[in-house]
């Protein structure tokens, strides 16, 4: 990157495709429409993470003479694994900000200068996220921000921008931000280092924000940015098994790593019921498939499994034997909406 004009910033933009190569040309057509009033010096970089070939194909076609770089990973590395070679990016340019952007999102064309007028006011905040609503119906909100609740182990989602600002003011040290259009501060990185990739897909994203709470820094909302996001929050019968499995093993490796001392009493055990419980509404709504990748996920966390799932095996009898043995006291909470 060159050297940028006053008052503008050296912003590195990562857009990571896997299988969605139409998605993904959306996504660039919106990033290349961005106002950019400040004159930030863009480095877009565009990661084929392992798509099938005719894909690879078809994104190089729908890319071609757009100003990025595009490279391609020969395996799925997985959300953060995939990232994570654009951060280095970041880090080795001298970026001052990395923003993460998904495949299946459109930014709205002021997003960016709004979340760069945020981060750069406030030294401390190490990540920020713009409003993020659903593609097809924006008066509906798919994120606006979330704290960890440490006591409950437990993930609280805002409804509202009112509610959020509520939650940064009582809770700052506890905010988290969702990855889906993440930018982050390129020095808060150099010292909380990159996502950790051995979660593979889903709570990277926590754990990144996790992470930086601890260092001090602090991840805030970007309201009056906007993004749009193709794909909001599915139901269980729409979701497939791997995204079951990611979330059992990767949440116990979350919580049982930054759970305060204080709310750590039992901690394996309540991880391992609340993963079950999942299990068996699974069982209930009759996805014995993805009840069983459920509980390999449950398995893998204790057997301190990493990357890419493997749902080709048979559940463990002790993990099986266990779901049975908690169908009772789970069937009190199964709720009808569970499918």
């Amino acid at each position: 990157m060159s050297k940028p004009a006053p008052g503008s910033r050296r912003i590195l933009i990562s857009v990571l495709n896997w299988n969605c190569s139409d998605e993904t040309a959306a996504c660039v057509r919106s990033l290349a429409a961005l106002e950019n009033r400040a004159g930030h010096l863009l480095d877009i970089v565009v990661i084929d993470n392992g798509s099938r070939a005719e894909e690879w194909t078809r994104l190089q076609q729908s890319l071609a003479g757009a100003d990025l770089s595009l490279l391609r990973n020969e395996q799925n590395l997985g959300f953060a694994g995939g990232h994570n070679i654009a951060l280095r990016r970041a880090l080795d340019s001298g970026a001052d900000y990395a923003w993460l952007v998904n495949s299946d999102a459109v930014v709205k064309p002021d997003a960016l200068d709004r979340l760069v007028e945020l981060i750069d006011a406030d030294p401390r905040c190490g990540a920020t996220s713009p409003l993020i609503l659903a593609r097809d119906d924006e008066s509906v909100i798919d994120f606006c921000g979330a704290r960890h609740d440490w006591p409950a182990m437990a993930s609280v989602s805002s409804t509202s921008v009112e509610e959020t600002r509520q939650m940064e003011a009582q809770y700052p040290r506890d905010m988290w931000l969702m990855g889906a259009a993440l930018m982050l501060r390129v020095e808060a990185l150099r010292e909380v280092g990159l996502l950790n990739d051995s979660y593979f897909a889903y709570w990277e994203d926590n754990d990144i924000s996790a992470r930086l709470s601890a260092k001090g820094w602090l991840c805030r909302m970007a309201f009056d940015a906007v993004v749009l996001h193709c794909h909001p929050r599915l139901r269980m019968s729409e979701k497939g098994p791997y995204y079951f499995y990611l979330m059992a093993r990767n949440s116990f490796k979350f919580w049982y790593q930054h759970t305060p001392a204080p709310y750590r009493r039992m901690i394996r055990l309540k991880l391992i019921d609340r993963a079950l419980l999942v299990a068996n509404r699974l069982r209930n709504g009759g996805y014995d498939e993805k009840c069983a990748a459920c509980m390999l996920g449950v398995y893998d966390s204790q057997t301190g499994k990493s990357g890419k799932w493997n749902l080709e095996r048979k559940v463990p009898w002790v993990v099986e034997a266990l779901r049975r043995a908690l169908w009772r006291n789970h069937a009190r909470h199964f709720r009808p909406g569970d499918a």
